[in-house]
């Protein structure tokens, strides 16, 4: 009898589903294993990256400035989760028109002749980021540039004149600071309409002149004239009136010329240079809100010639100063007379703003006269950097 084979089953899931859960586990795990070794080694790489992208940002906002520490002011980014911006820096504000710092620019009359004229000049200025228009009302001969209603003046009035309020108030309505320019005691107009504002010579009632008169001499107003002060008080007071929201001033001086022995003042009551710092100052009381600046040569301000006014200017006391720099006659090697730049350096400039600040002086301004194009504008940059609040350009 034959015996009957017996089939035996095997259930492969029940023995290898176990191993097979235990394999996914494993899997698993390796996958969490390595999201974590990558973001660990992703967070030490970025973080210096980071380190690095914030410094060369601050680096090239501030001029190669290298941000400082945080380690003892701020939370460490690994506390924070997160890398902090470097603070903002404050920029130093820009002079505008409605203070009028900055760039001051001389506007010829005949271009302002009407009010809508002074208007597109005033627009064009604008544009060209000029906050103030000088325009001169008295220039060094003595001729008035406006209908003044000054009794004294009115003999002084040039056919040319314009109509200086309107014309202020046009450069007003633009953003433009008016400016009006106004020569002190170099006049020869004045002398004689008026002798009582005249130097005399030595001893005599004749007008003094600055050379002969055949070569074109001319008289001066007298510093130390009663007559001469009021005149200039009463003008300043009524271009003020007229909306000038500024006043330069130019030649507050003793006479420049030949035979400066024979200048007969009168007697002072002090130094030359204390007499024109109190004319100074009740100038700018009779201009009331209008502000007034003072114009007087680097030769003067650094020391090196001020024969015409007593002392250096640096120490007048005056609010308000603009440094006329011009061109310097030298002798060169071959005996020829040249002209050569005048020294506006930063050291120097900033040497003749530190007197002028010790004496007193709270705005200090800079004219380069007589020189255009590149030497020109790299002087007015060195005078930006040196804190001058006011460059005027011809």
């Amino acid at each position: 009898m034959k015996k009957k084979r017996m089939k035996v089953k095997r259930y492969k899931r029940s023995f290898s589903g176990s191993a097979d859960r235990q394999n996914t586990l494993r899997k698993v795990l390796m996958w969490i294993v390595a999201a974590l070794v990558l973001f660990a080694l992703g967070w030490l790489l970025a973080k210096p990256g980071l380190d690095l992208a914030s410094k060369l940002w601050y680096q090239h906002k501030n001029g190669g400035t290298t941000p400082p520490s945080s380690s003892t002011s701020a939370p460490s980014e690994a506390q924070s989760g997160a890398v902090t911006a470097p603070s903002e820096i404050t920029e130093p504000e820009t002079p505008s028109a409605t203070t009028g710092k900055g760039t001051w620019k001389f506007v010829a009359l005949s271009s302002v002749a009407t009010s809508e004229q002074a208007a597109q000049v005033a627009k064009q200025l604008a544009e060209n980021g000029v906050s103030g228009a000088v325009l001169t009302l008295k220039d060094e001969t003595g001729n008035l540039y406006y209908n003044s209603a000054v009794d004294a003046a009115k003999s002084a009035i040039s056919p040319s004149a314009i109509d200086a309020a309107a014309v202020a108030k046009a450069f007003t309505e633009q953003g433009v600071t008016p400016i009006a320019a106004v020569w002190a005691f170099r006049d020869a107009t004045m002398p004689y309409l008026d002798r009582a504002t005249a130097v005399k010579y030595q001893g005599t009632d004749y007008n003094w002149l600055d050379n002969a008169k055949e070569l074109g001499g001319k008289p001066w107003m007298n510093p130390n004239s009663a007559a001469a002060q009021t005149y200039l008080n009463e003008l300043v007071k009524e271009i003020s009136a007229m909306g000038y929201q500024k006043i330069l001033v130019s030649g507050l001086q003793f006479p420049e010329g030949y035979s400066l022995q024979a200048c007969d003042f009168g007697t002072l009551s002090g130094s030359k240079e204390q007499l024109l710092a109190k004319v100074g100052t009740d100038l700018q009381t009779a201009a009331g809100e209008a502000e007034v600046w003072f114009e007087f040569p680097q030769a003067a301000v650094s020391g090196e010639s001020f024969a015409s006014y007593g002392a250096s200017p640096a120490g007048f006391g005056l609010a308000n100063v603009l440094v006329r720099s011009t061109n310097v006659t030298t002798v060169n090697e071959a005996g020829e007379t040249v002209n050569a730049l005048p020294d506006t350096a930063k050291e120097t400039l900033e040497g003749m703003k530190a007197a002028l600040e010790k004496g007193g002086t709270k705005q200090v301004g800079f004219y380069l006269a007589g020189i255009s194009g590149n030497e020109l504008s790299a002087a007015n940059e060195t005078a930006k950097a040196a804190g001058y609040e006011v460059q005027l350009i011809p």
